[in-house]
């Protein structure tokens, strides 16, 4: 019969015998592997354990998220920051733009001056 003030299990990982690879490099992305452009900056610490994956706006490139997303030195994470495919989605009065996303779902309404 357990007690209802029984301590929790505590499970520890015991060193393999092996020793893992150090530090773990990732191979980063080959041009022909994504079909739009894209910016790849691997960690400045060397590991890449983690991946940060940054879409951009409307409008935008995925160039200043790429920096964006390297100045925020993350820890042991890749940044791979991708432009959206060329969608030629328009607002009024706007050259076509790159999107992620559709937006004719969405509707404007142009404010007469008073």
């Amino acid at each position: 019969m357990q007690s209802s003030t029984s301590t929790p299990e505590i499970h520890l990982r015991t060193p393999s015998s092996q020793p893992s690879p150090s530090p773990k490099v990732k191979s980063p992305p080959k041009p022909t592997s994504i079909p739009t452009p894209f910016s790849y900056y691997p960690s400045d610490d060397g590991t890449d354990e983690n991946l940060l994956i940054l879409l951009h706006g409307l409008g935008d490139t995925h160039i200043p998220f790429s920096k964006l997303g390297k100045q925020f030195k993350l820890p042991q994470t890749a940044v791979l920051a991708i432009r959206a495919p060329e969608q030629y989605v328009s607002l009024p009065f706007s050259p076509p733009q790159d999107s992620t996303y559709t937006i004719s779902a969405l509707s404007f309404h142009i404010l007469n001056p008073i």
